[in-house]
């Protein structure tokens, strides 16, 4: 068994090197939370964290920080604005690690200035954020 891992880890590194998925995040701003962040002249923080699971390191459900950490993606935007996230190779040494090469992404959002939102948090698998755009919103965490 352990030498079928082994060539399995191996199998993945190649020479097409993993990376994060190409994708888009829309905030959407409750009322409140808009106007209380134009008043203060904030940006927003959009952060896409990519991990997943190791073939020997112990599982952990959820993220963001799993057992295999390939790194973040840290965006600022304007209030109304769109963040892009485009593609990026992952550092082979530990995409190499991942249990069937598959990893999850998790999206942060805070506020550049005090940040005062709640926001939900989208997490899945990074197929189900390929080429797609996800909406999270944010309101005042004390309206």
């Amino acid at each position: 068994m352990n030498i079928v891992v082994a060539l399995l880890v191996t199998g993945c590194g190649g020479s097409n090197p993993l990376s994060s998925p190409t994708f888009d995040v829309k905030v959407k701003l409750s009322a409140a939370a808009k106007a209380q962040l134009s008043a203060l002249g904030a940006r927003l923080r959009v952060v896409a964290y990519f991990d997943g699971d190791s073939w020997w390191r112990p599982l952990y459900a959820g993220g963001p920080f799993r057992a295999v950490f390939l790194g973040k993606d840290d965006i600022e935007i304007e209030l109304d604005e769109v963040a892009h996230f485009r593609a990026k190779p992952f550092p082979q040494d530990q995409a190499s690690e991942l249990l069937w090469g598959h990893y999850f992404v998790t999206i942060n959002v805070s506020s550049s200035a005090h940040n005062f939102l709640n926001c939900g948090a989208p997490e899945g698998a990074s197929s189900e954020f390929a080429d797609q755009v996800m909406e999270v919103d944010c309101k005042l965490i004390h309206p």
